[in-house]
């Protein structure tokens, strides 16, 4: 009962309004650790306009901070105690319990959640015989050359198309392109993914490397650098436009941030593409346990999708900055009253558009249409 008053209460606006980061904030001015965070530190850190930082701490006295900082450790303790009583998964559905805990996140200490995900990872855990993996490094360059060819081909028809023909039209199926390593045969991460995602899922929960890579042909012993190799061959692979899995960002036409962030291809819909996106899944599971890093670029959109936070209009920011110059542009006008209702109907009842896919450009031929 005391911890459903606690989460609501937190969970309200403005009610405990202070949160890790700015307490983590607090530790790191101050030199201490985050448990150790006391009224001298914070007088430190307010003394230095370290509050300032946060706009919700600017004019909090430090009697008021630690009080809230008291508020915030005990809802921790609470926490701590039920975690393991609490099932995450329906953890989506706003009415569960897990669900109003994972929107607690922010005022959770990392300790207060390591504890329960050591404890599952050790409960988890297998020790069972690493499977064995022949890669072809042989074929998977080949692979990566027909894409660079098929790219090439395609630059040059573009440049065909616009300085010799008048009309330009560019399209392309909506499966994705056809070259490269479509259906996962010659890349790196293709080989692995036909050769470990159909194992049984206790066979990837080992502590250590999850698999024994040999390399073909090359006379390799796998005391840990090849499978170490082969995490980043398959990391380069799912960044290239050799397989059909991520493609760029719309920032990576050279506007906003991340302009070198990937996101998951909306042409990536056939059930192949759909069992190696979850193999990716899988990955990042056999990195968590192994410690191993999984080096994907991927926008702070998918990694917010993953953990199950809210999205917001900001953030197509961080993927499409013109994208959301444009809506923010139209907002302001209906908002400063420069468009009014029936004139924002009138201008924009049949509007013409033309839209970026995942690999190729499509232009409106009429009105109203893609």
């Amino acid at each position: 009962m005391l911890l459903a008053v606690v989460l609501t209460s937190c969970l309200s606006d403005g009610a405990c309004d202070f949160s890790v980061e700015q307490l983590r904030a607090v530790a790191e001015a101050s030199k201490e650790s985050v448990a150790n965070v006391g009224a001298a530190a914070l007088r430190s850190a307010h003394a230095e306009g370290l509050f300032n930082r946060f706009s919700r701490l600017r004019g909090v006295a430090v009697e008021d901070a630690l009080d809230r900082i008291a508020v915030l450790r005990l809802v921790n303790v609470l926490v701590a105690e039920v975690l393991p009583l609490i099932d995450f998964g329906p953890s989506r559905a706003e009415w569960s319990l897990a669900n109003r805990v994972s929107r607690l996140r922010h005022r959770l200490l990392y300790d207060t959640k390591e504890g329960l995900w050591r404890g599952i990872m050790l409960a988890t855990m297998t020790n069972t015989h690493r499977p064995r993996v022949a890669i072809n490094r042989a074929r998977a360059i080949k692979g990566h050359e027909s894409a660079l060819y098929s790219i090439l081909h395609r630059v040059v028809d573009v440049l065909v198309s616009v300085f010799v023909c008048d009309d330009v039209c560019l399209g392309g199926s909506d499966g994705g392109s056809a070259e490269g390593d479509p259906e996962g045969r010659r890349s790196v991460f293709g080989q692995l993914f036909r050769a470990l995602h159909f194992l049984p899922p206790a066979r990837l929960r080992t502590a250590d490397r999850t698999w024994q890579a040999d390399y073909v042909g090359e006379g390799s012993i796998d005391a840990g650098g090849p499978f170490r190799d082969s995490i980043t061959h398959l990391c380069n692979d799912l960044q290239d436009t050799m397989l059909p899995l991520f493609v760029p960002c719309a920032n990576a036409q050279g506007f906003g941030d991340n302009q070198d962030a990937w996101m998951p291809s909306p042409a990536a819909v056939s059930s192949l593409h759909l069992s190696m996106l979850a193999f990716v899944g899988k990955l990042m599971g056999v990195a968590m346990r192994a410690k191993h890093i999984l080096n994907l670029n991927l926008s702070p959109l998918v990694w917010k999708l993953l953990v199950g936070t809210r999205l917001t209009c900001e953030d197509i920011l961080d993927v499409d900055a013109l994208t959301y110059e444009m809506i923010q542009k139209v907002r302001l006008a209906v908002r400063t009253g420069e468009v009014c209702a029936c004139a924002f109907l009138f201008l924009f009842s049949h509007p013409c558009f033309c839209a970026v896919r995942a690999r190729d450009c499509c232009l409106a031929d009429e009105c109203g249409g893609v």
